[in-house]
């Protein structure tokens, strides 16, 4: 796709329809799928569907073109001020495009705070089956609770959670069930 001028590209991005905006489209997807083969596929349909779209954008450019091949005298005339009038409201809607899906970014650290936080770190062991592994269980006196544990394939916090047959390591539910 980055094969095209910019002026295509935004027509390509247009053409995904009224609602799509590429930009919260990606980070709807970075977001919703926190597994990278879950990631690579959703990049793939995106890519997929953008490709279509090119597919069709190019297929419109062929068809024109032949189309403007053939036209003679007022035709050609009036063929030419619908595709000038065409090309302005593209030029309108790509500058809407900019201003709509712009995204920029500034991050800045603005002051940082170091605070040493007592806490009791409780060793345990957990079994399953023959299998056993160390768990280190943190207890936070501030807030009165245990810190949840880690589930070892996603690193996601648990508060429940399964042991593997094979090394007895936390597992999160979700990934549990799939």
């Amino acid at each position: 796709m980055f094969e095209l001028v910019v002026g295509e590209i935004e027509t390509i991005l247009g053409n995904m329809g009224d609602e799509f905006d590429f930009s919260e489209t990606v980070i709807d997807l970075w977001l919703a799928n926190q597994e990278p083969k879950q990631l690579n596929a959703a990049f793939g349909n995106l890519g997929q569907q953008l490709l279509d779209t090119k597919h069709s954008y190019q297929e419109i450019q062929e068809f024109d073109e032949q189309k403007k091949k053939k036209l003679e005298g007022e035709e050609k005339e009036r063929e030419q001020k619908r595709i000038e009038a065409t090309k302005l409201e593209l030029k309108h809607k790509l500058k809407d495009l900019h201003e709509r899906s712009r995204l920029e970014v500034t991050a800045q650290l603005h002051s940082a705070l170091i605070v040493w936080l007592q806490t009791v770190h409780i060793n345990c062991q957990v079994i399953r089956k023959k299998q056993k592994s160390e768990v280190v269980a943190v207890w936070n006196p501030y807030q009165k609770q245990v810190e949840p544990l880690r589930c070892s394939v996603s690193n996601h916090p648990v508060t429940s959670f399964y042991l593997t047959d094979e090394s007895a390591q936390i597992v999160c539910p979700t990934l549990w069930s799939s």
